[in-house]
């Protein structure tokens, strides 16, 4: 159903004025998946590349160098308004200026293929770059995105790139309010309502600037034997500066022709093909030009669903040697047919594209199609599975791993936004079981580096439209999801349909994750005896499955809870048996997560030098896989045993990097903790004024979360505070609670009131903390 007839329903049925409209509209777009394709943005903390043959617009320049505020650089398409902006940001680093921070997007305002990227998304991007946690992102409005990135942006000397904009409306939430920022935008329509913005239109080259870049490319000697000639050849494709360098690049690759030769081979193309656009005349003289494995490269490379690509995607498009499409690609750059977004990173603009699309569709069949793109999805999942085997061998993808652990995690990180446009592309198309193994390898990597939305949204598409093992592993992953954000109810009911559906379906390994994953939640909520009846009917299950990576997982969970209820040496054997199995099977995710279990029992047997050792070398391994939630815990846990071994500043610096990470992944209960550590220490410091804001902040999270034992040990934290700063009242209330938390939970009474207040050097035991459990 057309959006404009949902919205008329709506008013004829509902009475509706244009704001609420504007509403059903939206939610037409998110039913019918357009939502969902205009949040998938690539938002770069870096420009694009400059363009080595940049020629004239001194004036231009001049007004953008002018000084900070709004420039909206305004022009049809092809008139090189993208290459103004980037050269005149290149010049103006290269001077010294807006150092602070660099942003770019292409907001899609004219893309055929996508629908424009929506302002919401783009603040994500921005404000993850500005180090603001996924959660927080995820939970405001558009209005408060942009309020946020206002604010941080504030007495910084940024430069943002706002490229092909639509309309006011997709602009006006982007722009920052620092004097000291400069944004670039560009369109091709005029955008007259944007607050203080200098307007910059863009026009034609002039008839000297197209004689400047045919010297440049062609030779200053050919250019000059045939002045009249050259003009002709600049007017016949209408001195568009996109026209002009594709012909110039037909010049120089024909030493041997006359300029001549040239105008007459444009003017019968002109008059055979009857074109009116400079830019399709010059890409169908280019397009012509090219070998025939050239044109396949170039026209199969429009297939492409992401932003941008290397050189191994278009050879699994083309389906050739990566070498060769590699030099397909050089050369298809030097012709102007491809530019250049990054080292080894091509892209089409947006017109050169349309001409592509176009070659695509009278040139290969659709079953030609299909295949391409199915060499492509085969491609992007070979390599992401190869790339996770690296990290993490236990996961035994059925691939050969990439060369170094360094390679795998640059290439996750690069092509994760193509990663998730084909996770669209191939659910609104088709690809439904390459969809739902993607959902298989990228699972563990959207959930250690917080890409919670992103997550959310892949399982969407697989439940959406796998098979129904497919939509038991989607509502799976989806409780994993939930119990990362802290949505402890939502988790469990997620697990609980997975289970009937594994049970449905005969997957008892399904089962016995369920049941693990369900025990997490449990744990985290303090029902201990219930959390520990589900890790033993997982243990159960993963040993008559001989599934020793599920088994390893689960006997550290349990692990875990003996430690929660201060039976250490329990804890102590459990994770003994978890990390032999963790080593034999090669996870080393669950490797590390075993050894900061084992170093906060350490810890809290007052043993700070072992425990030390034990987080040191589970830091190591979340840093190799950057696993980015593990290192948050760890590093709190260690900032605190280094206080007790007289690291004072360390051990803060750690508290603070702690707390940075535990925000940038979104993961509220993580957050929680590092507060609570932070305060603990900065009370035992001699600090309590300090640590309140921290205790407070914890009690808050674990109040929205329902982590009882986060929150019992916030309100002891908080006690210990105001204890030390003579508040004695309030702190007996604060205990009182906290005593009465901790007995609703079974758990031993901690000491942290009277623990904060102790010389360093005390010998008492240290309050259990809350060790990270395994997700399997």
């Amino acid at each position: 159903m057309d959006a404009e007839l949902v919205v008329h329903i709506a008013r004829v049925l509902l009475g509706e004025e244009d704001a609420t409209a504007a509403e059903w509209r939206l939610a037409h777009q998110v039913i019918t998946g357009v939502a969902t394709e205009a949040e998938i943005v690539r938002v770069n903390s870096s420009l694009p590349d400059d363009i080595a043959e940049f020629t004239g617009r001194a004036d231009e320049l001049d007004m953008i160098l002018a000084g900070p505020g709004v420039v909206v650089i305004e022009g049809m398409a092809g008139v090189g308004k993208t290459v103004l902006a980037t050269r005149a940001a290149h010049l103006l680093l290269r001077q010294g200026n807006y150092s602070d921070l660099q942003l770019s997007v292409n907001l899609r305002g004219y893309d055929r293929e996508r629908p424009p990227a929506d302002p919401a998304a783009v603040l994500d991007g921005f404000l993850r770059h500005l180090g603001l946690s996924g959660d927080r992102i995820h939970a405001m409005s558009l209005a408060a995105r942009g309020a946020a990135f206002r604010k941080l942006l504030v007495g910084r000397k940024a430069l943002v790139l706002l490229d092909n904009a639509m309309s006011e409306d997709q602009v006006r939430p982007l722009l920052p309010e620092s004097p000291d920022a400069l944004v670039l935008v560009t369109s091709r329509r005029t955008l007259p309502e944007l607050p203080g913005a200098r307007r910059l239109p863009l026009t034609v080259f002039g008839q000297n600037e197209v004689l400047d870049l045919l010297r440049r490319s062609a030779g200053a000697d050919l250019i000059a034997a045939d002045l009249d000639t050259a003009t002709r050849i600049g007017e016949l494709v209408g001195r568009l500066p996109l026209a002009v360098g594709l012909v110039a690049g037909i010049i120089a690759d024909r030493p041997h022709w006359t300029l001549a030769d040239h105008l007459l081979r444009l003017t019968e193309r002109h008059d055979h093909r009857h074109l009116d656009s400079g830019v399709e005349l010059a890409l169908d003289l280019s397009y012509r030009a090219l070998p025939a494995g050239h044109q396949r490269t170039f026209r199969l490379t429009a297939l492409h669903p992401g932003p941008d690509f290397g050189a191994d995607a278009a050879a699994a498009l083309a389906g050739v040697d990566p070498d060769l499409a590699q030099r397909h690609l050089d050369d298809l750059l030097a012709d102007h047919l491809l530019q250049l977004k990054a080292p080894s990173r091509y892209e089409l603009h947006d017109l050169v594209r349309v001409f592509a699309d176009a070659r695509v569709v009278d040139e290969e069949p659709k079953s030609a199609q299909r295949e391409a793109l199915t060499r492509l999805f085969d491609h992007y999942l070979q390599t992401a599975a190869a790339a996770r085997n690296t990290l993490n061998p236990a996961e035994r993808h059925e691939c050969a791993p990439v060369a170094s652990v360094a390679d795998a995690r640059a290439w996750l990180e690069t092509e994760h936004t193509n990663l998730m446009a084909i996770a669209d592309h191939t659910a609104r198309h088709g690809w439904h079981r390459h969809t739902a193994r993607l959902m298989t390898i990228l699972a563990k990597h959207l959930d250690m580096t917080g890409r919670h939305h992103d997550a959310i949204t892949l399982y969407q598409h697989v439940l959406n439209t796998g098979d129904l093992a497919d939509q038991g592993a989607a509502l799976h992953n989806l409780g994993r999801v939930h119990w990362r954000l802290g949505d402890h109810d939502s988790s469990l009911d997620h697990f609980a349909r997975a289970l009937e559906i594994h049970r449905a379906t005969g997957n008892r390994a399904g089962e016995a994750a369920a049941f693990n994953n369900m025990g997490n939640v449990h744990q985290r909520l303090g029902h201990y005896a219930l959390a520990l009846q589900l890790y033993l009917r997982a243990l159960v299950l993963r040993r008559e499955l001989g599934d020793r990576v599920g088994e390893g997982a689960t006997v550290g969970n349990v692990g875990i809870i003996y430690h929660r209820m201060g039976r250490y040496q329990e804890a102590f054997l459990h994770y003994r048996q978890a990390l032999v199995i963790r080593r034999e099977v090669g996870d080393r995710e669950g490797e590390g997560a075993v050894l900061a279990n084992i170093a906060e029992t350490h810890q809290c047997l007052q043993q700070w030098r072992p425990a030390r050792d034990h987080y040191e070398q589970a830091l190591a391994i979340f840093d190799e896989l950057d696993d980015r939630s593990n290192r948050s815990y760890a590093l709190a846990y260690l900032a605190q045993v280094l206080m007790r071994l007289g690291f004072t500043k360390l051990a803060l610096d750690h508290h603070d990097e702690a707390l940075a990470l535990a925000r940038e992944v979104g993961e509220l209960s993580v957050e929680t903790e590092a507060l609570n550590r932070y305060g603990e220490t900065l009370t035992a410091l001699g600090r309590p004024a300090s640590a309140r804001p921290f205790h407070e902040r914890a009690l808050e999270l674990a109040s929205q979360t329902g982590i009882r034992f986060e929150r019992a040990r916030a309100l002891d934290g908080l006690a210990a505070a105001l204890s030390r700063a003579g508040r004695h009242e309030e702190a007996l209330r604060h205990r009182a609670e906290a005593v009465a938390l901790f007995a609703d939970l079974n758990l031993p009474v901690p000491s942290a009131s009277r623990e904060s207040a102790r010389p360093l050097d005390t010998g008492r035991a240290a309050t259990p903390g809350s060790p990270a459990p395994a997700a399997r």
